[in-house]
């Protein structure tokens, strides 16, 4: 411990260049082979979940005490505006792209399977389990000073976020899979992924499946939006079919949402008797094949778009800075409510049937705290980015022998299942009350205590994969 510190303030000491200078390099050095629509997905995305999390967000505060609502909750016309702006269907859709390019290159042949997962997941690990290692100790010190009752509604927020990067890996351990099935029976495969989605929701609603067999739709409904992720790259399809798909889902949705019991809303809301984001149901998988034509449709003009200068270095600018934007814009948000109410600043919001719903000139006072929540964000990045391109020893050191064992790639399964269920559960119980506390979901119970162990298991697993058997070099560069 007393070598570590030293190593990883060295290591930020020497990494610290500014955003805008690292942008323009990596902008000027981009390949012309590079598919910039997937890199503009991303960056669309991540904006889409940070302007989101910034507008929905409601706390009413009792006494000390925080009541989290959504603004979502308070009109069935906003719910509707999901179906629209539910953006995490492209991060799957760039990732699954993405993934089978790296997959498919000539050099990455020769690659083990082991071998390729770490390079492909270390950069999304990194930055993950230092904000975790910060959150066990913010919370713990936030907690000594603070009432349980105001510390854990805030604490359990700055998680949830992290459904995204268990399942996100998960997904991209099946890559091989995803594009063996591609290769060897075209489309069908990825209807198999949706028809096993349908029905397992289906089972879980109506047919008195336990509630934990539904988590398993977190893999196969985004293992579906991967795998559309290689149509993107294949297949060209007419727009008349892309707007009859649309249509045709959307009316779906709109059926499903009206006559049955499902929610309108693509986010979980308070008052829903169940959510369509968690785990994914039916109508986010229909949502996807609406996200998914509609990419298609604008291809074109986003390749022409992104050939701008501008643009591009928009894109790559949010890209390169992209894990701390995601995990951090949240707490960022929480600091900024929680220091306005102490100012006396809170945004006009009331308790209604239960729910947190804006007040009387609510939009008035919200206009200025996400200007400003946005600029803070912003700021926060230029300086925290550097958390990603730091270099560990024994996470970034590059290795010099190769073998092929098959347990190498069993254990890399493993490895991604661990960290998969490690972030859910972590995602699912918050770090408040850490590393005790008892948290029940769908029948599974829980501490936050064991949801960080399976996370770092599982990590270990995935640099043992690689490591074990072979000799570390130093990284160069």
């Amino acid at each position: 411990m007393r070598k570590l510190i030293p190593t990883l303030f060295c290591a930020y000491a020497s990494s610290v260049k500014t955003l805008s200078a690292v942008v323009q390099s990596a902008s000027h050095q981009t390949p012309p082979d590079r598919d910039r629509v997937i890199d503009g997905m991303r960056a669309f995305a991540l904006l889409g979940v940070v302007l989101g999390h910034l507008t929905m967000g409601l706390v009413l505060w009792q006494g000390s005490t925080p009541m989290i609502g959504n603004i979502l909750a308070s009109s069935t016309a906003l719910q509707y505006l999901t179906w629209i702006f539910q953006v995490m269907p492209y991060f799957f859709i760039a990732g699954g792209a993405a993934n089978s390019i790296s997959w498919l290159r000539k050099d990455v042949k020769q690659t083990h399977y082991s071998d390729w997962l770490w390079n492909r997941i270390r950069r999304l690990l990194k930055p993950v389990t230092l904000y975790i290692a910060f959150m066990v100790i913010a919370g713990n010190v936030v907690s000594v000073f603070v009432s349980e009752a105001t510390a854990t509604p805030l604490l359990n927020l700055s998680t949830q976020l992290l459904w995204f990067l268990g399942v996100y890996i998960m997904v991209t351990a099946l890559t091989p899979l995803i594009v063996w099935l591609e290769n060897r029976f075209g489309f069908a495969p990825a209807l198999g992924w949706l028809a096993i989605a349908i029905a397992i929701d289906l089972g879980r609603l109506y047919a008195g499946v336990p509630a934990p067999v539904g988590l398993l739709n977190f893999v196969f409904v985004w293992s579906f939006a991967a795998h559309t992720g290689i149509w993107y790259l294949r297949r060209k399809p007419h727009r008349l079919l892309l707007v009859g798909l649309i249509a045709l889902a959307v009316l779906a949705n709109y059926v499903l949402s009206t006559l049955t019991d499902y929610p309108i809303s693509l986010v979980g809301i308070p008052g829903e008797s169940f959510s369509n984001m968690a785990p994914p149901s039916i109508m986010m998988a229909l949502h996807i094949v609406v996200c998914w034509c509609l990419v298609m449709l604008i291809k074109p003009a986003a390749q022409r778009l992104l050939q701008r200068d501008w643009w591009w270095r928009k894109v790559a600018e949010i890209n390169l800075a992209a894990m701390t934007l995601y995990l951090w814009h949240i707490p960022v948000i929480i600091a900024l409510t929680s220091l306005g109410h102490v100012m006396g600043w809170d945004r006009s919001v009331l308790l209604k049937d239960g729910l947190v719903v804006p007040g009387v000139g609510f939009l008035s006072s919200a206009l200025v705290f996400w200007a400003f929540a946005f600029v803070v964000v912003w700021l926060f990045l230029q300086v925290a980015y550097v958390q990603e391109f730091i270099k560990l020893p024994w996470w970034d050191s590059q290795l010099s022998q190769t073998s092929a064992q098959v347990w190498r790639s069993w254990l890399s399964g493993l490895s991604a299942v661990l960290i998969g269920v490690g972030t859910l559960l972590i995602s699912g119980s918050g770090l408040a009350g850490f590393p005790g506390r008892l948290v029940e979901f769908s029948g599974i119970s829980w501490t936050p205590g064991f949801a960080v162990a399976v996370l770092l298991v599982g990590i270990i697993c995935a640099r043992a994969a690689v490591s074990l058997g072979r000799s570390p070099r130093p990284t160069t560069g």
